[in-house]
């Protein structure tokens, strides 16, 4: 009997942790999506959970077997002319969520102000980034971390950092806090 209560612990133990994990997922893509760093600026995030497996296939330039799926994290970014009618260059950056071992914010104050998380990964797995400039065709190359554009919000940079942190932690790994340093 104790064994039967056990396994029912377990199995809602694992619910409520797949449940947060994709929460945790929803809440990074919502608050990046929310906050812009420009008004021709247009991005999205993507996870397993909100992306068709072919098209992160397709985006990451491979083929993923059903764990690699499972840790893509896509941040994707278009900008467009002043009107917003010609997208000038499309750039992504896929990484694998068991890569990341630290997270920062930095403030930028260039033309606009804006803040930019970048997400430092291991290079134990796949990382690359995708760039389309309309003005040559399409290329993929290796980098040593993910950056992350969103207008000027302080509050919203935080909670992504440290939503990207525990989502580390349910991955079970340690996310280093980089503005700690």
């Amino acid at each position: 009997m104790k064994s039967i209560y056990l396994l029912i612990f377990f199995c809602f133990f694992q619910l409520s942790q797949a449940q947060s994990v994709n929460d945790t997922k929803d809440f990074i893509a919502e608050q990046i999506k929310a906050n812009a760093p420009m008004s021709n600026y247009k991005n999205g995030v993507f996870f397993e959970n909100n992306v068709i497996k072919y098209d992160a296939e397709r985006i990451s330039n491979r083929t993923l077997n059903d764990t690699d799926f499972k840790n893509i994290f896509i941040f994707m970014y278009d900008v467009f002319n002043n009107s917003g009618t010609n997208n000038l260059f499309t750039v992504a950056h896929i990484i694998d969520i068991r890569d990341i071992v630290k997270v920062s914010t930095t403030k930028i104050n260039e033309r606009n102000t804006y803040y930019k998380i970048s997400v430092y990964i291991g290079n134990q797995y796949y990382a690359k980034e995708y760039e389309n400039l309309k003005i040559k065709p399409a290329s993929w190359k290796y980098i040593d971390k993910m950056e992350i554009l969103i207008g000027d919000n302080y509050d919203a940079a935080q909670k992504i950092k440290k939503a990207l942190i525990y989502l580390g932690k349910t991955q079970g790994i340690s996310v280093k806090d980089g503005d700690l340093f």
